[in-house]
C-alpha cells in the first residue's frame, strides 16, 4: 500500500497532523514531550494542596476516527492529574500502579480533570481522578505512588 499524503487526508485528519506538528515545535522548545504538550491541560493554580483541575479544549489531535477523545489520552491526562496533587503533599513519589474506567465515550468540547489525593504517607500516596466532558463524566480513575518507583 502506497503512503498516504496531505492530500488523502480529510480536513479532521489534516488538522490533528497540523496540531502535532505544532505540539512538535513547542515540545523541542520547551524540552517536554510531544504527548505532554498535546495533552497537557490548563491547570488550575490556585487548586488547594492535595488536588489538581485543568482543563483542555478537544481537538481532533485527541480524539479517534470516531470522533471521541482517545483512550489513551484520557488515561494519560487522569494519570498527569493524579501526579500533579500527589506532588502538592510532599516528596516526590514516582507512579506505580493505576487502574482507569472508561465510563462513556468522550465527545464535546472542554474536558475537565479534576485530582484529589485519598492517602499520603512517606512512602506511599494514593489519588482519584474524574474526566468529565461538558459537565458528563467520562471516566474516572484511580493511582499509585511510592518512592522510587520508577527506578
Amino acid at each position: 500500500m502506497p503512503p498516504l499524503s496531505a492530500d488523502d487526508l480529510d480536513p479532521q485528519e489534516r488538522a490533528a497532523v497540523e496540531a502535532t506538528i505544532q505540539a512538535a515545535e513547542r515540545a523541542r522548545a520547551r524540552g517536554t514531550s510531544v504527548g505532554e504538550e498535546l495533552t497537557a491541560p490548563h491547570w488550575d493554580t490556585g487548586a488547594p494542596e492535595g488536588t489538581a483541575r485543568g482543563t483542555l479544549r478537544i481537538g481532533p489531535e485527541l480524539t479517534n476516527r470516531v470522533g471521541h477523545l482517545q483512550g489513551g489520552a484520557l488515561y494519560g491526562i487522569g494519570l498527569a492529574a493524579a501526579d500533579r496533587a500527589v506532588q502538592t503533599t510532599g516528596d516526590p513519589l514516582d507512579p506505580a500502579d493505576g487502574s482507569w474506567q472508561f465510563l462513556r465515550p468522550g465527545d464535546g468540547t472542554d474536558l475537565v480533570v479534576e485530582a484529589t489525593v485519598a492517602r499520603r504517607g512517606r512512602e506511599a500516596a494514593f489519588a482519584t481522578v474524574t474526566l468529565t466532558v461538558d459537565g458528563r463524566a467520562v471516566g474516572a480513575g484511580q493511582f499509585a505512588f511510592r518512592r522510587g518507583a520508577s527506578a
